[in-house]
């Protein structure tokens, strides 16, 4: 599976063929301070070496390149306005990002990304009950009546015309052991009790907001993601929580997961 490889690209001895990196929120250790920003909060290193760094991006984080370029000051010259980043997260989504350490890697992920050679899972609390797995593959595509928004397209003739793209979320409830429970009811800003659900979210294409409208076109918003009518809350609950492909150099195949840990309203 690997093809030869130079020393500075070795991995450790002892690589068996697959990375397997756990992160449970209680034994995280924080390695990048978000300078000039409120609070303690901090960029989590996950790994690293000479050609990747993947993080566990803290919600609300703007721009995690400008922080992790202390520590690694030549992802600042990566990828144009990019800066090493081989994706993309929301603002208000927390977890695994990867980051390119130099122009060759930057490519061959950013090219692994937009063929779907990554496999890519998250974590949500949306409102309402969900009782069994399901899949949304409406098109999604610019919404005309906002540009902050993306619009999912049920009629196809409308998707043609708006130039809408495939996207395809899958959804199901995981045994996951989450801090703070599972479901539950939402007793946030405004709330009456509603009930919520946790979901594990995989998705086979990254359009722009495909989670956030998906679930939100199937009547369960995602908890704190007021710009598709869900209900107010700290933070928008969506996690970006595994992360798994080949090293671009070694082809080892590298899997990373990080936990949600949820936190009262």
């Amino acid at each position: 599976m690997s093809r030869s490889v130079t020393p500075s690209r070795a991995l450790p001895l002892g690589w068996r063929g697959i990375l397997s990196m756990e992160t449970p929120a209680s034994e995280r250790s924080p390695s990048v301070s978000q300078a000039g920003r409120q609070g303690r909060t901090r960029i989590e290193i996950i790994y690293s070496d000479p050609d990747l760094v993947i993080i566990n991006k803290p919600a609300g984080l703007v721009d995690p390149a400008a922080d992790l370029i202390k520590n690694f000051p030549e992802i600042a010259r990566i990828g144009g306005k990019d800066r090493g980043a081989c994706h993309r997260l929301d603002v208000g989504t927390s977890g695994l990002m990867v980051f390119a350490r130099n122009e060759e890697t930057y490519r061959k992920m950013r090219e692994a990304f937009s063929k779907n050679r990554v496999k890519k899972e998250y974590q949500a609390q949306v409102i309402g009950e969900i009782s069994r797995p399901g899949k949304i593959d409406f098109p999604i595509g610019p919404d005309p009546k906002s540009p902050k928004r993306v619009k999912v397209y049920r009629n196809l003739k409308e998707a043609r015309r708006n130039k809408a793209q495939e996207a395809v979320t899958n959804y199901e409830l995981p045994p996951l052991k989450v801090r703070g429970g599972l479901g539950g009811r939402y007793e946030g800003p405004g709330g009456r009790g509603e009930p919520m659900t946790w979901l594990r979210i995989i998705i086979k294409t990254g359009r722009r907001h495909q989670i956030r409208a998906h679930l939100a076109s199937i009547g369960h918003p995602i908890v704190g993601d007021t710009l598709y009518k869900g209900p107010p809350a700290d933070r928008l609950y969506l996690h970006a929580s595994r992360l798994e492909f080949c090293h671009p150099w070694v082809g080892t195949l590298l899997k990373f997961s990080s936990e949600f840990m949820l936190s009262p309203f």
